[in-house]
């Protein structure tokens, strides 16, 4: 299956046998189907990981006809960081832990996968830092799709980036009230002020069902007036199938959360 990391803390390398990639806070790595990789950390990692099993693409309306990236999108060619092979490998024997269908098949091995001359194609992981990403702003309040990094087919993955507010002299910077028809979002919070709502901080999560109208909290609309701009960086999932909570999510929920429209 295809992988997508964002990199929410810490620094390191991914190391495949592609080459490496340094990644730190900010970036997303994106891993294809069927690559060898190891990820060596500088400190403690906190990640998000999405994977699918049909693949995770550049959103195709992003591309032009030849399959370049189109001007005027969040991201370009030039922001997506290849590996490089600038590591000697001395290792000689290694394991190889294999996804095998939910499960992992371990293979042992006399040689060292990642010790290459090159490679050729367009299979390969790349990285790209939401540093160098370009949010998109608009006159009025833009809809999340706008915010769209990848996509799959069984779900999106939106960035919210720090960025300046709708400029129309009547326009509320800040999101209104919807509920999602046909997808069940769910948003990681990463860095910087969320103002749609207080009691959120950094490595939060909320998860809002398809059909559960939501929006800001009381106040927040009001103290929304007047703002230029926001440091915020979000991660958003978008899901077209239902998001399934684990007991593990159940032990850390906030079971007020649903009570702080009306504190």
């Amino acid at each position: 299956r295809d992988q997508l990391i964002f990199v929410h803390q810490g620094k390191g390398k991914l190391i495949s046998v592609m080459g490496s990639i340094e990644f730190s806070r900010g970036d997303y790595l994106y891993i294809p189907k069927g690559l060898i990789y190891r990820m060596d950390y500088r400190d403690s990692p906190v990640f998000l990981l999405m994977e699918s099993k049909d693949g995770i693409h550049i959103p195709y309306r992003y591309l032009n006809r030849y399959g370049q990236i189109r001007e005027g999108v969040p991201y370009y060619n030039r922001d997506i960081r290849t590996p490089i092979l600038d590591d000697v490998i001395k290792e000689k024997g290694s394991e190889v832990w294999v996804d095998f269908d939910d499960r992992y098949v371990v293979e042992e091995r006399d040689k060292n996968p990642f010790d290459l001359e090159g490679w050729d194609g367009y299979h390969y992981p790349f990285a790209i830092s939401t540093a160098d990403m370009m949010p998109i702003i608009g006159k009025i309040h833009q809809p999340p799709p706008v915010h769209e990094s990848f996509t799959s087919r069984t779900f999106m993955v939106a960035t919210f980036l720090p960025r300046k507010f709708d400029f129309h002299e009547r326009a509320i910077p800040i999101s209104y009230y919807h509920s999602n028809v046909d997808t069940d979002e769910f948003l990681f919070y990463s860095s910087g002020n969320f103002m749609s709502r207080k009691g959120i901080r950094s490595g939060s999560i909320t998860l809002h069902v398809r059909g559960l109208v939501h929006g800001p909290q009381p106040g927040a609309v009001e103290e929304s007036i007047g703002r230029d701009s926001t440091d915020e960086t979000a991660v958003m999932i978008e899901s077209y199938l239902p998001i399934k909570v684990t007991k593990e999510a159940e032990m850390v929920e906030d079971k007020d959360y649903m009570r702080s429209w009306y504190r």
